[in-house]
């Protein structure tokens, strides 16, 4: 995340376990779910919940 945001890219992640927060603070955009989206919520990342790809794929879309 951190080289992709050097390089002026908007770095979008997606995850949804405990090993997916140090990535996810470094994120232009998180898309989170179950344990992941609690921790960005407990620390004032913002997040957008999602329940499968579908989802996300419309939102970047939009």
């Amino acid at each position: 995340m951190e080289k992709l945001n050097k390089e002026g890219h908007q770095a979008v992640y997606i995850g949804d376990s405990y090993s997916d927060t140090c990535p996810a603070e470094h994120a232009d955009h998180v898309f989170a779910r179950d344990v992941l989206y609690e921790y960005c919520l407990e620390n004032s990342i913002p997040a957008t919940p999602f329940n499968d790809f579908r989802e996300i794929i419309e939102q970047l879309q939009a």
